[in-house]
């Protein structure tokens, strides 16, 4: 599927917006089982394709609510050069330490952020523990 979308794009947009906003196939994060986008269908039962006022409402509660059950926001507004992709509101990974969840949401991280800060961390720890074995 991820192959059929990427083409599909390629073909009507061209290759530069296909490679900036669709993944390449065997690259999604939908491929792990651990994404998922999550949508709504208007009043009309058409499903919401564009930011209106509908939409806006269900991710702000989906925002607001993903961390509870493990979930992130994984393409962030403002972390395009971090992450590799354009903001993408209904692109929802799952985490699985509700701890963690909270902790990237509450702090407006994307995964790779917390993975950098995860780095420092686990160095410093361990810089300390060998400081303290040498003394």
């Amino acid at each position: 599927m991820q192959k059929q979308i990427y083409e599909d794009y390629k073909q009507k947009y061209g290759l530069e917006y296909a490679e900036a906003y669709v993944a390449k196939p065997r690259h999604s994060e939908h491929e792990t089982g651990l994404a998922i986008d999550i949508t709504m269908k208007t009043r009309d039962g058409k499903w919401v394709t564009n930011f209106d006022e509908e939409f806006l409402e269900c991710h702000k509660f989906l925002k607001e609510n993903c961390s509870r059950f493990g979930f992130i926001l994984r393409y962030p507004e403002g972390k395009e050069e971090i992450t590799g992709y354009h903001y993408e509101p209904w692109h929802f990974r799952y985490i699985g330490n509700r701890i963690v969840s909270e902790y990237i949401m509450e702090n407006n991280l994307c995964l790779e952020e917390y993975h950098e800060k995860e780095k420092i961390l686990t160095k410093s720890k361990k810089v300390i523990e060998e400081s303290i074995v040498l003394e």
